[in-house]
């Protein structure tokens, strides 16, 4: 029997080839970037423990022990408790759940809007292409946090309005980089070819220009994540964002600085939670960008 042909990908590599090297660059790039390595395991390791670990949390979140007030860490209590005796530790587990799930929501939202806004200006250009770009610059000419909470004071607080207003903070990062890829991406033989073949417009953009965008969206969605889960704590700390007794980091930051002094374990460990988090991601996006961007290639 005839074996079938492979498929080829719009740069005219056999599909599986081009999968089994990127697996091979992926394992090379780890063995070459230890901290890549370290960021892997740490985002592993957090996401892991934001599904499961409510599972084994020892206490309550939000239940109150007035006999356990302002307890540092011990065996009892690993983390401490805060002033009103909950479980440090436990309520950093569900943190992790609110800020992840912030990150992630935020990066698949705003990627999608903005790579489509941004591909379709680049793609079309013309007058479209000017008023998206103007757009975009009177956007980022705004600092990144400050237009989220003014966004955030406008439509609420609670989780579902602050994923809105990191959503419109954001998109216009996507927009702008989609819509400079396209604009290389379809002066390219293929996309020429498929115009030539007779290809409609819609088809050409989703068929051939947005596959070749999904390497450098991933690399800035990677980055993306943790600088929403830095907006979401500030916005949270602020009391814009989660409320209490809803635990998020921030909001749990927020609690504790008033006992800075006389129990900083309130505040120190939901920090070095969100610090090292953002840095096992921010590594990990490092690490992505080895493995998909050519420019770093050996």
């Amino acid at each position: 029997m005839a074996r079938p042909p492979a498929r080829v990908t719009s740069s005219g590599q056999p599909e599986e080839r081009r999968g089994s090297r990127t697996r091979t660059r992926a394992l090379r790039a780890l063995r070459r970037n230890p901290a890549g390595s370290l960021g892997l395991i740490i985002t592993v390791v957090v996401v892991l423990g934001a599904i499961f670990g409510p599972l084994f949390a020892p206490y309550n979140p939000t239940a109150a022990d007035l006999n356990a007030v302002l307890s540092p860490p011990s065996a009892t209590h690993l983390l401490g408790t805060d002033q009103l005796g909950r479980d440090i530790l436990t309520r950093i587990i569900y943190g992790a759940r609110v800020s992840l799930l912030i990150g992630f929501l935020t990066v698949a939202i705003a990627g999608t809007i903005g790579t489509i806004i941004g591909t379709i200006a680049g793609y079309v250009g013309g007058w479209l292409d000017t008023v998206v770009m103007r757009i975009v610059d009177v956007q980022l000419s705004f600092p990144f946090i400050l237009l989220a909470l003014t966004i955030n004071a406008i439509v609420g607080i609670g989780f579902r309005n602050i994923l809105v207003s990191l959503v419109l903070a954001g998109w216009v990062v996507y927009a702008r980089v989609a819509r400079a890829e396209t604009l290389k991406i379809k002066e390219r033989e293929f996309v020429e070819a498929a115009r030539g073949l007779g290809g409609n417009d819609l088809r050409i953009i989703f068929r051939h220009v947005v596959p070749m965008l999904l390497p450098p969206m991933i690399i800035l969605s990677t980055l993306q994540v943790a600088q929403f889960m830095v907006a979401e704590a500030a916005i949270s700390f602020l009391g814009f964002g989660i409320q209490p007794p809803t635990p998020a980091w921030g909001n749990m930051m927020a609690d504790g600085r008033d006992y800075l002094f006389t129990s900083p374990w309130l505040v120190t460990f939901p920090g070095l939670a969100l610090a090292i988090t953002v840095l096992g991601i921010n590594l990990l996006g490092d690490w992505f960008r080895d493995v998909l961007d050519p420019r770093f290639q050996p």
